[in-house]
């Protein structure tokens, strides 16, 4: 048995035999005396099938036909007529509204339950094929959105894949200028071996101190400096040795303070603030005057008129979440460098690119790259 039911709407005495036809069927049946009534029946609970007089106390039955078929919840509901005599207009009119038959008075009972059984089987079958409908769409709507999952997750797993292989053709690209730099720097080697020889022997052969002591005392200094620019590149092009050893990041540093302040020019500041009591490191020096040099010449050329670059030191103590942010490093005690200036800054493009071999900020001829590959 259905709990909806069956409403029957019927203010004439002939309401009772009705109602005594679908109870002895076992049907689940209310009643209403009146269209108001019936609305506020259907209201509270939407019947599975609807039997109604014609003529109402209140309004006709065809007016009530025609609200219920505006109303959303109540719609698909068969709706049968009753009457005493009905004309073919009044049930052309009837159908038109939506009621599917007419029972005429007085009631005979096996086609009362005939029409009653055939009309809320349909109901039924109807109500089941809108909830299979209903299931159905929220299978296709619930496949619908693992395969958007798929083909994000297809999406991600190409983009993985374009990245790793634009990671092995930049691999492959550095391979090639290791290869290059490394052959250039032997041969640039030998000249720069002829530069400081020269010159050593010039300041051998005059006065200490005098003008032309400096001259030659600058082309040693220089000259040294391209011999660690060298070893650098050939670091870089694993084709030279590197060569560690215990330092004083200080006195490293320190070293390359008044040629660091000759490369800045008068429109720079160059501050050097080292930290105290700072543990040693164990690198080659080369390595050490390379990047803060690189870092140095990168802040001047990113200062526009006058500005400041501060050089610093400090002891540093990397736990489990700080080393998430530096590649290859562990929890332990470290030493640092920090390079400030007050120039334009990088952009997170920039960012994403400085530690490539070549790229460079700078225009066409004007810089060769960063420096900070190194």
């Amino acid at each position: 048995m259905n709990p909806k039911g069956i409403l029957v709407v019927d203010g004439t005495p002939e309401m009772l035999c009705l109602l005594a036809i679908l109870t002895a069927d076992c049907q689940l049946v209310r009643t209403a005396a009146s269209g108001r009534q019936a609305m506020e029946a259907i209201a509270t609970q939407t019947p599975e099938l609807i039997l109604m007089d014609v003529r109402l106390p209140d309004m006709s039955g065809f007016e009530l036909c025609r609200w219920i078929q505006q109303s959303a919840p109540a719609r698909s509901i068969p709706v049968i007529f009753l009457t005493s005599f009905c004309d073919s207009d009044e049930r052309e009119k009837g159908l038109s509204l939506g009621a599917v038959d007419f029972l005429t008075r007085p009631y005979q009972p096996h086609k009362v339950l005939a029409r009653v059984k055939t009309y809320l089987e349909q109901s039924r079958l109807r109500q089941r094929m809108e909830t299979q409908e209903v299931a159905r769409e929220a299978e296709i709507e619930e496949t619908n959105h693992l395969l958007q999952s798929v083909e994000i997750e297809k999406e991600g797993a190409i983009r993985e894949l374009e990245n790793l292989q634009a990671q092995l053709l930049r691999s492959q690209k550095l391979e090639c200028i290791g290869n290059l730099v490394g052959g250039i720097a032997h041969d640039f080697n030998n000249f720069i071996t002829v530069s400081l020889m020269n010159s050593e022997m010039g300041m051998s052969l005059v006065e200490p101190g005098s003008e032309l002591w400096q001259c030659f005392s600058e082309i040693f200094e220089s000259a040294k400096i391209s011999a660690n620019l060298t070893k650098q590149l050939l670091t870089f092009a694993r084709k030279g040795p590197v060569e560690p050893m215990v330092l004083d990041i200080n006195q490293t540093i320190e070293e390359m303070i008044k040629m660091m302040r000759r490369l800045m020019g008068k429109r720079i500041r160059l501050d050097w603030k080292p930290g105290q009591n700072l543990g040693t490191i164990h690198l080659d020096p080369s390595q050490i005057e390379q990047v803060v040099a690189n870092l140095c010449i990168n802040a001047r050329d990113a200062i526009e008129e006058q500005g400041n670059i501060t050089i610093q030191t400090l002891d540093l103590h990397l736990d489990e979440v700080a080393t998430r942010r530096y590649v290859a490093s562990m929890p332990g005690e470290y030493v640092g460098i920090c390079v400030t200036d007050t120039g334009c800054g990088m952009s997170g493009e920039i960012l994403e690119r400085m530690f490539e071999p070549f790229f460079t900020t700078k225009e066409a001829g004007k810089g060769t790259g960063l420096g900070l590959s190194t």
